[in-house]
């Protein structure tokens, strides 16, 4: 008893006085001090980022562990830290790590291919599109056979994509959350615009091997998820239609051109009459313009001696939305109808998400007026895509004052030149018993004040002068 108590107050002691010594230096040498401030909490490291740093240093993180990859992918993804961490590195030690990231790419696939837990799929998901947008963003565009073996390794290349567009069939078409479904195209997307010129991407070769046509097909078949994914399902097939169209035969090409499914045809007529007619509401909205006769005067000075400065106004113009319409109609006879369809306004809704659209500046809408000045309001009047795009195109051919404003007139002028060389098409423009009111919208000139921006034509008139309407008088 007195050895035990005795060795209690000698600890005692030596803790007392190793604190006081502690103390003493802390007050003496603060620069000695280690780990946070008084009064502050230690962040805490989040266990998959000690995984990430393994993998990136080259080590299995897995200890040849066989559960490790089901619990890995359990875990929330930190794309931020996979983003910084991959941009940190230099290409060649990249390319040294490949083993590492083809690692991690395959894993990946394995879970969204054998995995139905909803947690790991999403996180997969999302670590495949961290690594996909970090690797792509290190600059081997022009080095697209560097990328795949970086990505996924030539050995397994073909069989891990088949995997790949396997599971993105499978995410699109059954029965999934709009979330997963979301992920899923926004990969497509991703490795679709990883090389700026798209014929050059090679990883759309397992494209070509592996369908994914008819799983977007059917996206845009359906109406709710059309709703959600009707844009980025559109565009991904605008990708894949163009991808080496003219220099070799290309599956995507001949699916469309073949496509007489009319519910398909139809689906991806709303999305592209939705973007246009939006298009068309914001540029026709009313905004501040000058009125009267001094302000028809202020206006036309500052056009005549500043032209350039003209006041200008962000519309969002989806350059692929306009594309699509050209390869539908270049493409596919049977889309003509889908021009000439009737749908009533009040059953369209816009697409939830948008994606990629291009801003460019425009000069300021020319607001449809009628006689005594005040803004013409749209009917909610049956109408269909030929009308809404006419009105489209007499907004874009007003500004050709740069090369992208005189591309988009030109593709415009190409896709009504498509249209008039159609049998049916033709039949239809001339039939006088089409009661469509379209709107066009015309330049404001300089020298006639009280002319009116914007005209409806009589509903009695056939369907062909609307086109003779675009022509500059």
């Amino acid at each position: 008893l007195f050895v035990i108590v005795h060795y209690y107050f000698f600890c005692s002691d030596s803790n007392v006085c190793s604190i006081q010594m502690t103390s003493k230096l802390d007050q003496d040498f603060p620069q000695l001090r280690k780990g946070p401030a008084a009064g502050e909490k230690k962040p805490l490291r989040e266990k998959v980022i000690t995984y990430y740093d393994l993998l990136f240093q080259g080590e299995d993180p897995s200890g040849k562990r066989t559960q490790f990859w089901d619990e890995f992918f359990l875990l929330k993804v930190n794309v931020e830290y996979i983003s910084q961490t991959i941009s940190a590195l230099e290409v060649k030690d990249l390319i040294a790590l490949k083993k590492s990231t083809n690692l991690l790419f395959i894993q990946c696939v394995r879970i969204l291919q054998v995995d139905d837990n909803l947690i790991r799929d999403i996180n997969a998901l999302q670590t495949l599109c961290a690594l996909l947008k970090a690797v792509f963003q290190k600059g081997l565009a022009d080095i697209s056979f560097d990328l795949i073996d970086i990505l996924v390794g030539f050995d397994s290349a073909e069989c891990q994509m088949r995997n790949l567009v396997e599971s993105l069939n499978k995410f699109l078409v059954d029965e999934y959350p709009v979330s997963i479904k979301n992920l899923a195209l926004k990969l497509l997307l991703l490795v679709l615009t990883a090389v700026d010129n798209v014929s050059q991407n090679v990883i759309l070769e397992y494209f070509m091997m592996n369908s994914i046509f008819e799983s977007i097909t059917k996206v845009i078949s359906q109406p709710e998820s059309r709703h959600h994914h009707g844009y980025d399902a559109s565009v991904a097939l605008l990708f894949l239609v163009n991808y080496r169209k003219y220099e070799a035969a290309n599956p995507y090409v001949i699916k469309l051109s073949v496509l007489d499914n009319e519910i398909a045809l139809n689906g991806l007529g709303c999305v592209i009459s939705l973007v246009l007619t939006e298009y068309n509401r914001q540029y026709s909205t009313p905004t501040d313009q000058p009125v009267g006769l001094f302000g028809h005067l202020t206006s036309m000075v500052s056009n005549m001696l500043m032209p350039s400065e003209a006041p200008q106004t962000k519309i969002r113009i989806s350059e692929a939305v306009l594309l699509l319409l050209y390869e539908a109609v270049h493409l596919n006879r049977n889309f003509i109808t889908v021009l000439t369809h009737t749908h009533s306004p009040s059953q369209a809704s816009t697409p939830i998400s948008p994606s990629p659209a291009v801003e460019r500046p425009l000069p300021l809408p020319s607001t449809p007026t009628t006689p005594d000045g005040s803004a013409i309001s749209f009917p909610r009047e049956p109408t269909n895509l030929l009308g809404t795009f006419l009105t489209f195109s007499s907004i874009i051919i007003q500004n050709t004052k740069d090369e992208k404003s005189v591309s988009h007139s030109k593709l415009c002028l190409i896709i009504l030149t498509c249209i008039v060389e159609d049998q049916y098409a033709n039949s239809f423009l001339h039939d006088h018993n089409m009661t469509f009111q379209v709107y066009i919208h015309r330049a404001v000139s300089v020298c006639t004040i009280h002319h009116h921006p914007s005209t409806s034509l009589p509903s009695i008139q056939p369907f062909i002068l609307p086109f003779l309407n675009l022509l500059p008088s």
